[in-house]
């Protein structure tokens, strides 16, 4: 169904059923089943449609595994970056759509992604997210971003939210191993993430 509506575009993608079982660092107790688009405030009703840069990292779609036509990555010489060892697909897709791609969001949901302890992006969660912060920082010497301060923005709104993500890591860390006095000198030497 993805190929049927692709004849227009460069980048075709699904939603994704996430589940992420139990008791992991981001979830409660039982395990949960959702929707990405949802998830990430996209408005589903209005699919398919065209994705924009912007709305690429405002909604912080980097999960998505969408099809790409081949001919554009050639065209463009687009790979993942080999530096990236656990979120490659974020400045990938970046760099496609700065690239001009026309991406065309389906509402449908054929990708099922199970994130299991020895999942990679479950690795080490304050590491992926540091991996993250470190790309988008890259990311905002991207052309895209120096000429557009709306993308800039959304980029530093999603570092500031992965900084954010580290910070309850390192704390829920700290707790965990009783250490009291580097959970307060953490919370005096970062307060605005409280």
């Amino acid at each position: 169904q993805m190929l049927a509506v692709a004849n227009e575009a460069d980048v075709v993608s699904d939603d994704i059923n996430l589940y992420i079982p139990r008791n992991s660092e981001i979830t409660c107790t039982w395990g949960e089943i959702w929707s990405l688009l949802l998830h990430q405030s996209v408005d589903v009703t209005k699919c398919p449609r065209q994705v924009s840069i912007l709305e690429f990292v405002r909604h912080d779609l980097g999960l998505l595994k969408p099809l790409i036509r081949r001919s554009f990555l050639e065209q463009h010489s687009l790979m993942h970056k080999s530096y990236l060892r656990i979120v490659p697909d974020f400045s990938l897709y970046f760099e496609i759509l700065a690239s001009g791609a026309r991406w065309l969001q389906l509402s449908n949901r054929f990708y099922y992604y199970y994130r299991h302890p020895s999942s990679l992006s479950n690795t080490n969660m304050r590491q992926m997210c540091q991996e993250i912060i470190a790309a988008d920082k890259i990311l905002l010497k991207h052309p895209a971003a120096l000429e557009n301060a709306r993308l800039a923005d959304a980029l530093k709104r999603h570092i500031h939210e992965f900084q954010g993500w580290v910070y309850i890591l390192s704390i829920k860390d700290l707790l965990r191993r009783g250490l009291i006095v580097q959970f307060v000198r953490l919370l005096l030497k970062q307060p605005q993430y409280l």
